[in-house]
């Protein structure tokens, strides 16, 4: 793992992860409970984000670097929204 990568569990207490691309104005949010189960608690973010990246329905998910999916997270509080809140 690369030194100082953002890794699940170091946003764990932040509760979840809000995701956004502003190309094609996809938003939501990701439980890290939910996110640490799914791919250990050690996994990198920019990893679950070239995942959730592969599942989207973003036309520029597949575009080159200057036109391409603009998928960011931040850290969000828990809202219980989204589609890993349950």
């Amino acid at each position: 793992m690369e030194e100082g990568a953002v890794t699940l569990n170091r946003l764990s207490a932040a509760g979840g992860v809000g995701v956004a691309c502003e190309r094609c104005g996809l938003r939501t949010r990701y439980r890290v409970a939910t996110l640490s189960a799914i791919y250990g608690p050690t996994a990198r973010l920019a990893d679950f984000l070239n995942a959730v990246r592969r599942e989207s329905n973003c036309p520029y998910r597949d575009g080159n670097w200057v036109d391409r999916c603009s998928l960011t997270a931040s850290e969000a509080a828990e809202t219980g929204a989204g589609p890993n809140a349950g």
